[in-house]
């Protein structure tokens, strides 16, 4: 009843689907009622779509049973989906563990910010500043101004870190803080179109989500970026 297979219990394995033979494993883990259950890529095997069902479920089922769980994966979305604590591991050691929204939006350094998501990174040291506002002098040469919260110094070496889904696009300039770049890449997957752009001498990824029926910008497209700047993270 618990893995929702009441009406399948008299079918062979065979007669399975991937998802139910999941939820048969599941229930055998779930029956001597462990401490603790370890689910090591256990969804690693099912299509996409069976996937994204089988968290939803994996996650109800755990809740119900109430017996501490630790899912192992490499799937970024699969870890914010199904945890209450995410731990982020490098070479053997925890490098952050907190609720999946603090890991994402708040990351301890570049390898959890790159681990956990896509992000943008420019790499330098501040050169100017003027309360919130900014100038990092990038590895390249060329410079960033941004916003940030938080007090950091001059000469600071950081790695100005935005998710693509922080940044705004505009055609025409915005005010407040913007940079100046052109589009060279535009993929459209649906919800959402990701587009590469060329600025400051290096590509970044912005997301945006479908509003309209198609793009709205194209490729070769001349635009302003700029993001908030409670989006900036400021990691080494």
């Amino acid at each position: 009843d618990l893995v929702k297979l009441t009406e399948f219990k008299k079918r062979k394995p065979g007669k399975l689907s991937g998802g139910q033979q999941q939820r048969v494993a599941l229930a055998r883990a779930l029956v001597i009622k462990p401490d603790l259950l370890l689910l090591d890529e256990s969804l690693s095997a099912l299509d996409k779509n069976l996937r994204v069902e089988m968290q939803v479920e994996l996650k109800e089922i755990q809740k119900k049973s109430g017996i501490t769980a630790i899912f192992v994966t490499h799937d970024q979305e699969e870890a914010l989906t199904l945890s209450d604590r995410v731990a982020v591991m490098n070479k053997g050691k925890i490098i952050q563990m907190d609720s999946p929204e603090v890991i994402y939006e708040k990351p301890a350094d570049v390898f959890v910010a790159g681990f956990l998501g896509k992000a943008n990174y420019f790499e330098g040291e501040i050169m100017e500043k003027d309360g919130d506002t900014y100038i990092h002098k990038l590895a390249n040469g060329q410079t960033l101004t941004y916003q940030a919260e938080g007090d950091y110094r001059l000469g600071d070496k950081l790695t100005v870190t935005v998710r693509p889904e922080k940044i705004s696009i505009f055609k025409d300039k915005p005010e407040g803080i913007s940079t100046k770049g052109t589009i060279e890449f535009v993929t459209y997957a649906g919800d959402i179109t990701n587009y590469r752009i060329e600025l400051l001498g290096q590509i970044i990824e912005v997301q945006e989500q479908n509003h309209v029926r198609s793009s709205r910008f194209s490729k070769n497209q001349e635009v302003y970026v700029s993001w908030d700047k409670a989006n900036t993270l400021m990691l080494t």
